[in-house]
């Protein structure tokens, strides 16, 4: 399997310097290449029918709501799944380091995606270089066949990770046309957990 592994908030965990209160982790699961390759190629059509530059980025949070709306109808008949972990940073405000709280969240998604990770190979977004990304790293290569470090610029399936993580932190926080967004996506999910 094929997994690309994106986030929607912030993990930092100083709240009243304005830190985000949620943070979210989305999983986009291919079971095969060719699935992978299809989706790619719809999301690239895409950008061809906007007259978008070569490397252009679809990103959930810059985008216009009538792109976010064209990118989700053209991904609804894609073969992936998704799961998410979200994480109420409001809830252990205090309680707990940085470090501390990005070995909670690798604890957590270990024990309750293994059978998703292992063995798959994961791809995960290395434009923002923040330190939750290297204990990523290092937990899942204790569990999977092989993880990519790459640029959301020039892979698709990541901006669609992008899209799938932001859609769901704003239905969460009941964002103007959260629910709508959502609506588009919810079919596939296959997996949840919130923590605390």
């Amino acid at each position: 399997m094929l997994i690309f592994i994106d986030e929607s908030g912030d993990p930092g965990m100083n709240l009243k310097n304005g830190a985000s209160e949620t943070f979210t982790i989305a999983f986009i699961i291919f079971k095969n290449k060719e699935d992978a390759v299809t989706t790619d190629r719809k999301i690239e059509l895409l950008k061809n029918k906007l007259h978008w530059r070569k490397n252009s980025e679809f990103h959930f949070k810059e985008n216009s709501h009538k792109v976010r709306n064209l990118f989700l109808n053209t991904i609804k008949s894609a073969k992936f799944s998704y799961l998410f972990l979200r994480i109420r940073k409001k809830l252990i405000f205090n309680t707990m380091s940085s470090n501390d709280f990005y070995k909670k969240v690798c604890e957590i998604i270990q024990l309750n995606f293994q059978s998703e990770i292992s063995n798959s190979t994961l791809i995960i977004d290395g434009k923002e270089n923040h330190q939750l990304k290297k204990y990523f790293s290092y937990y899942f290569k204790l569990s999977s066949r092989k993880i990519k470090i790459q640029n959301s610029e020039s892979n698709n399936l990541l901006q669609l990770a992008d899209y799938i993580a932001g859609t769901l932190n704003r239905n969460t926080k009941n964002k103007k046309y959260g629910a709508e967004y959502y609506s588009k996506i919810s079919n596939k999910e296959s997996g949840r957990v919130l923590w605390p």
